[in-house]
């Protein structure tokens, strides 16, 4: 009899041991109606290798809205997508603000986010990649080309990281054009050489913009979108915009007028906030009235004078005084 009971106890442990250890066990397979609740690292990992994918195959992002989450039909928690915006990703800046962007998908709610995630979230976001700078190096066997990206961010080819100075999705190759010779070029031939090396240069930076477009794009999406998703309280959303503008500026992108823009027309809303206290409000007047400082030369393309002198031709970047007033108006009229 004490055996049998044994037993039984035995397999009641057993059982309960079992119950117990089961929901760990399957957690990765837990659902709410037909969506799959999984950790971020999971959907993280996901995320990078099709873009990896698709960047290979056709030098392009893999989407062009927010729908990973939506086809995959997978959950994450809200604590998970929060905390992984405000860290980095990946350490490509596009690859992170693509992920970042999707995981936007997985119904992110920031509303009821404190104050000081809210502005981890807005430092962490991803840095647009600089305008591309031509340049010619004079060499004793002819000049030779070169592509500078800057040097905030590391250089990656085929969207993985190569440890580096400047910024690209891939390491551009515009090599040099020379005679071949192996010894120093007469000065008639280095002013013809010249003269093509310039030509080379100025169609190399025609693919590189191109490059740097398509690379800002996933960064500059995330960014529009991430201020949606933003709570206009306290001037969290409106400081995002004003961010925005400041690094686009910056960074000498074309768009950088179109994103003033933007916030202006916001601001006759955002402005008018109450939320915003006193403080908030002479920091976010700050800000603005700071964004006209910032100028940036692009070089659109380079010349040859007539002492064979070569020289950039600049166009500058910037907001105009009169777009930061218009902004200006716009809060103090919520004052």
């Amino acid at each position: 009899m004490s055996q049998k009971r044994n037993f039984y106890i035995a397999a009641m442990m057993f059982s309960l041991s079992v119950a117990a250890f089961a929901p760990l066990a399957h957690s990765a397979d837990q659902k709410i109606g037909d969506r799959k609740i999984v950790t971020i690292s999971i959907a993280i990992n996901a995320i990078r290798a099709e873009v990896q994918q698709s960047w290979r195959k056709s030098k392009s992002w893999p989407r062009t809205d927010i729908s990973f989450a939506k086809e995959r039909k997978w959950l994450i928690r809200n604590e998970e997508i929060v905390r992984g915006l405000t860290r980095r990703l990946d350490r490509n800046p596009a690859i992170d603000a693509y992920i970042k962007w999707q995981l936007l998908g997985f119904n992110a709610e920031l509303k009821n986010v404190d104050p000081e995630t809210l502005r981890r979230i807005v430092a962490t976001t991803p840095q647009l990649l600089p305008q591309p700078k031509p340049q010619i190096k004079k060499k004793p066997k002819g000049p030779a080309v070169s592509m500078n990206f800057g040097t905030r961010i590391n250089y990656v080819r085929d969207l993985d990281p190569v440890v580096g100075n400047g910024a690209a999705l891939y390491r551009p190759r515009v090599g040099s054009v020379s005679s071949g010779s192996s010894q120093t070029v007469s000065r008639e031939d280095y002013n013809r050489q010249l003269i093509q090396a310039v030509k080379v240069a100025n169609e190399k930076l025609v693919e590189a913009r191109k490059t740097v477009a398509a690379i800002n794009k996933a960064i500059q999406t995330y960014r529009q979108d991430l201020i949606k998703y933003l709570p206009a309280e306290g001037g969290i959303r409106l400081g995002m915009m004003l961010k925005d503008v400041r690094d686009h500026a910056a960074a000498g992108d074309p768009n950088t007028r179109i994103v003033m823009q933007r916030a202006i027309d916001a601001s006759k809303t955002l402005g008018k906030d109450k939320s915003i206290n006193p403080r908030q409000r002479a920091t976010l007047a700050h800000w603005t009235r700071q964004l006209p400082n910032i100028r940036t030369s692009v070089v659109q393309s380079l010349e040859v004078d007539k002492n064979y002198k070569v020289l950039p031709v600049y166009h500058v970047i910037r907001v105009r005084k009169s777009e930061s007033e218009k902004l200006l108006t716009n809060l103090q009229k919520g004052a």
